[in-house]
């Protein structure tokens, strides 16, 4: 029986919803804004989870009739008539990215009427997917909202005003207004409610009903940052909603926002009000980003892992954007910074934030307005730059960047590797070895955009240089430790210079991310697959055909001017602080940079000196020629002289080597702790330095390269090992497991970010450990010491007398001379020359440096008259050159009296230990405006220029006064003041005699004083008082008056 009332239970309650009205029963449909043709917010919606009911739309709306998309994927729509009075039944079709029904299905429709105004109801079901929804049309104008800004005078400030526009108004009607906060489909909060408002004209209908600031603080709305609509019902039954109003910055992103590897995310910002600004100033409305993570930003200063870096804005803003008026646009790029570890994949969640400045005074409502944050995954796999790099080493041996070992035995200079898209790129200059087979590497040449990093050894010793363009600023980070110089370019790929005891010249690069299917040149094409290494510059095959790969005219970057004439234009991304400041934050970037076909590239130094940091002059040569002609010069590649090679000790020359042998004696003089070490690294390529040690010993007959070979492997072996560490645990914590952006999980928003899974640091089967790092970095030294020292955690202790960091200097030996450039002539109208490079070979980086300086000057006869000799210390800036201060600057010499010196300067030779000196050469200073001095030969040269005095080696216009003369065209006048020369004889007469008698006088006091002393030892009774040497008669009375008041 209970049975059977709960089934007729039932079918009453079925019935009854059989024969329900639709018009009185049907459920409001939600996101009624997202489904309308058109709509182009953020949002996307899907019907998927939709109860089966009746649904009804607003008035004003009804189902759509054109396939045009709404806030959804797939939308759904009609193309049949809606019936113009009761039910009816129409189809309904998906439509898809191709514009067809792909699905089709019928609905019931009803249309109902409620106080004259007419609106339809719809019996829906769930969609397919959650990509898929109904969209609607809008079939009324409602009413619409619009925003200005209200100026006031007194004070002067600015207020935003919202109107609330209709299209048609009746006169006759009383209408009310409510104004909401709005989120989604629901009315959050009433701002506010104008009642029983007639209308007379526009201008007072509006001003009865605006939402002002005022409305909004009494709401404790103070910032932007909301949505708002405006109801309107006129008369009894007539409602209108307008469209929702975001009052504040829009953000929109490509979905998902995702960074991988090398690619860039971008952000756009849309103002959707007006913001004030003073009277008669146009202003800007600043954003600025800070992360939202700050201990995990500051954790990945560390370098290991990769974080974000923003591109600098098109106004120049750094880490932020300006927005000018309503409905502009701002793009804000954000780009990885590669970390140098390749030991995982590193995946990481990012919140951005954007926010105005603590202070806006035109406009206060925009101050400190936070924009909504920005989650941004990072996602990038250093993986396939594991154990990658190119090198050409030793008489050259080459290795690609995918693994294939040749050899290049050619004159020229060549690419070794370059970018195909971006400028960066690095040439190599060989030459023939004298007293070796083979070819040196005597000369290397770096680029980023138009900057160039040099060493050229080639044609004489010429110390590193950074070639820099005009109106430019330094696109590579360079680091020197040693006789390793360590450039990093702007794409993260690094590259490492070895400057060899005998000046040739080992390179390292090791690639990044960026480099992946993107290199050319002697280094390959990086792609993982070594059958297209050997890709020649036309694009065929064809293995050890490196003169395809030498440089055009127009290529060559060891010509300063090569590269000045080509344009480029070069992004900048910048490192921001995240912390909220007062304006905006502070920044770490480069500036962007447009270059001109004209600009020139001079060599430039550091600007300040670490040995001084008051210098912020430039004084640095501009040209590295020397006038210098040495002595004595040792066999590298100075002056057009080849490289030559020391046998090692532990292995006599030998006349001829076969494979066995010389891989035994290869491998007997790389049998080091280190060697062992790095050799247990799995996929570390020990084999093919050995090979090349072989080659060398078979075909020059000796073991001269067997150093250089095992110098590679160390260089190599400590790169990896540091690049490939376990990562610390506080980094480890920050990084994640990033959803598969192709799952439907991601689709519906749904995924939560895993914590990535900690590594294993104690496993057995993994040999890099952060031990390992450690103790290379205690047993590697440079040159194995050169074999005159003992290698004490990582350092070189020497044995005597020999320093260095690699002890292979003699201090006893004095250092040879190369020369001053600027063929030793210093010009001050281009440089305050206090002080100057000096060239040179054996300069010890640890030892102490000295220059002696022998300052002289030039007459108006060219006499040169020479002054004292005045040791300074010296700055080591490279293995062949040094600072010597010049102790005697133009600012400290006197000019009080005319002296007729044209110029001066100084003779300098400096000594690694301020005994063992080397030869002299001279650099003369000089004034152009007043006087030309050239060098010829050992003799200097100096002549004036008409219209100018010198005197003190500084020039004069005519009419200046110094003292009682006066310049008068090109010479000095006598005024009236100064003396006659019979005035100036006499003084001279006079001074001559008023000092003899000043020394006769202090002699006979001191005789007197003397004798008169001793009698004093037989009563003790004398008491002699001198407060100086300067005795003058005073003291002598003074004296004489105490000696008689004794008793003799």
């Amino acid at each position: 029986m209970s049975r059977f009332l709960q089934f007729l239970a039932l079918s009453i309650l079925m019935m009854r919803s059989a024969t329900a009205d639709p018009c009185t029963s049907a459920k409001s449909l939600a996101y009624i804004q997202e489904r309308v043709v058109g709509y182009s917010g953020d949002n996307n919606i899907g019907d998927y989870r939709l109860p089966k009911a009746w649904y009804k739309l607003p008035p004003g709306y009804k189902l759509a009739t054109t396939s045009k998309p709404c806030g959804t994927v797939f939308n759904w729509w009609t193309n049949d008539t809606l019936p113009s009075s009761g039910s009816g039944i129409i189809n309904v079709c998906r439509n898809t990215y191709t514009d067809d029904c792909d699905q089709t299905r019928k609905i019931n429709v009803t249309l109902c009427t409620v106080c004259t105004n007419e609106y339809y109801v719809y019996e829906l079901e769930a969609t397919n997917s959650n990509l898929d929804a109904y969209c609607i049309d809008e079939t009324i104008m409602k009413p619409v909202i619009s925003s200005h800004i209200k100026k006031y005078s007194d004070p002067d400030y600015n207020s935003l005003e919202f109107y609330c526009k209709l299209n048609k108004l009746n006169t006759e009607l009383y209408y009310d207004f409510e104004w909401n906060l709005y989120s989604g489909a629901s009315k959050l909060q009433s701002l506010r409610l104008v009642e029983n408002v007639t209308f007379n004209n526009e201008t007072d209908f509006l001003e009865r009903t605006k939402l002002t600031e005022k409305h909004l603080e009494e709401k404790n709305i103070t910032k932007p940052g909301f949505t708002i609509i405006c109801t309107v019902k006129a008369g009894i039954c007539n409602i209108s909603t307008s469209n929702p109003m975001f009052v504040g910055v829009k953000i929109s992103t490509q979905l998902p926002n995702r960074i991988e590897q090398q690619k860039t995310l971008e952000i756009q910002f849309k103002l959707t009000v007006p913001f004030g600004c003073f009277e008669g100033q146009d202003c800007t409305l600043g954003f600025h980003m800070v992360q939202g993570n700050k201990t995990a930003t500051n954790r990945t200063s560390s370098n290991l892992v990769s974080h974000l870096v923003q591109h600098q804005s098109k106004d120049g803003r750094a880490c932020g954007f300006e927005l000018k008026n309503v409905s502009d646009t701002a793009t804000f790029t954000v780009a990885a910074k590669i970390g140098v570890n390749q030991r995982t994949t590193h995946s990481r969640v990012y919140e951005l934030l954007f926010t105005t400045n603590l202070r806006h005074p035109p406009h206060p409502f925009f101050e400190s307005y936070v924009l909504p944050s920005i989650k941004v995954e990072l996602k990038v796999d250093q993986q396939i730059l594991q154990y990658k790099g190119c090198l050409s080493i030793a008489d050259p041996h080459l290795k690609t960047f995918d693994g294939s070992w040749y050899e290049q035995h050619s004159n020229g200079t060549f690419i070794l590797y370059r970018h195909k898209t971006l400028p960066a790129e690095v040439q190599t200059k060989t030459k023939k070895c004298a007293n070796i087979t083979g070819h040196c590497n005597c000369g290397v040449a770096v680029r980023a955009g138009r900057d160039i990093f040099q060493i050229n050894n080639c044609d004489g010793t010429i110390p590193p240089r950074y070639v820099q363009c005009k109106n430019d600023v330094r696109q590579m980070n360079i680091n020197r430790k040693n006789n390793i110089y360590t450039i990093n370019l702007p794409h993260g790929t690094k590259v490492e210079l070895k400057i060899t005891p005998t000046g040739f010249i080992n390179i390292y690069i090791y690639p990044s991310l960026a480099d992946v299917n993107a290199t050319e040149g002697l280094c390959g094409y990086f792609d993982n697959n070594t059958e297209n290494d050997f890709t020649r510059r036309n694009g065929s095959i064809e293995k050890f055909d490196n003169d395809s790969w030498k440089v055009l005219d127009s290529e060559d970057l060891f010509n300063n001017q090569t590269h000045a004439a080509n344009t480029s234009k070069e992004v900048s991304f910048c490192e921001c602080s995240n912390f909220l400041p007062e304006f905006f934050a502070n920044t770490a970037c480069s500036k962007p940079r447009t270059y001109t076909k004209d600009t020139t590239c001079t060599y430039r130094k550091k600007k300040k000196k670490k040995r001084d940091v008051s210098v912020s002059y430039f004084d640095g040569y501009t040209d590295p020629t020397t006038a210098f002609k040495p002595t004595f010069v040792q066999n590298n590649a100075i002056s057009g002289a080849a490289f030559h090679l020391e046998e090692h000790s532990r292995h006599k020359r030998q006349t001829t080597y076969t494979n066995e042998t010389a891989r035994a004696a290869c491998l007997d003089m790389m049998n080091t702790t280190v060697f062992q070490m790095c050799k247990s690294l799995p996929d570390l390529d020990i084999d093919g330095y050995i090979d090349s040690c072989v080659l060398d010993a078979v075909i020059s007959g000796s073991m001269k390269w067997t150093i250089e070979h095992l110098e590679s492997i160390k260089q190599n072996c400590i790169y990896f090992v540091e690049v490939m560490q376990p990562l610390p645990q506080e980094l480890l914590d920050l990084l994640v497991v990033l959803p598969d952006i192709n799952s439907n999980d991601y689709d519906n928003g749904t995924y939560e970010y895993q914590p990535l899974p900690p590594q294993n640091e104690s496993s057995v089967s993994d040999p890099i450990t952060t031990e390992l790092f450690q103790e290379l970095l205690e047993m590697i030294c440079s040159n194995e010491c050169s074999g005159n020292g003992m290698c004490i955690n990582g350092s070189c202790h020497c044995d005597e007398p020999y320093i260095n960091f690699d002890c292979s200097i003699n201090k006893t030996e004095p250092p040879i001379m190369l020369g001053i450039p600027d063929r030793g002539e210093c010009d001050l109208q281009n440089r305050p020359c206090v002080e100057t490079s000096v060239f040179g070979q054996n300069i010890a980086e640890i030892g102490t440096l000295t220059c002696r300086t022998t300052y002289f000057t030039i007459d108006r006869n060219n006499n040169i008259n020479v002054g004292q000799s005045v040791d300074v210390p010296g700055y080591y800036e490279s293995m062949n050159e040094i600072i010597c201060p010049l102790p005697i600057s133009t600012l400290e010499r006197s000019v009080d009296q005319l002296d007729g010196v044209l110029a001066y300067g100084y003779q300098i030779s400096f000594s690694n230990d301020g005994t063992a000196f080397s030869e002299a050469d001279t650099i003369v200073i000089y004034d152009s405006l007043c006087v030309n001095c050239t060098k010829v030969g050992e003799d200097i040269v100096c002549t004036t220029k008409d219209g100018y005095c010198v005197t003190g080696g500084r020039c004069y216009v005519p009419g200046i006064t110094l003292g009682c003369y006066t310049c008068s065209d090109d010479e000095w006048m006598a005024g009236q003041d100064c003396p006659s020369d019979d005035e100036i004889l006499k003084g001279w007469m006079i001074g001559v005699i008023c000092v003899s008698v000043v020394v006769v006088v202090i002699i006979i006091i001191i005789v007197t004083i003397v004798c008169l002393c001793g009698k004093s030892r037989r009563n003790k009774k004398i008491a002699v008082y001198m407060d100086s040497l300067d005795v003058n008669a005073r003291d002598f009375n003074s004296c004489k008056r105490s000696i008689n008041s004794n008793d003799f």
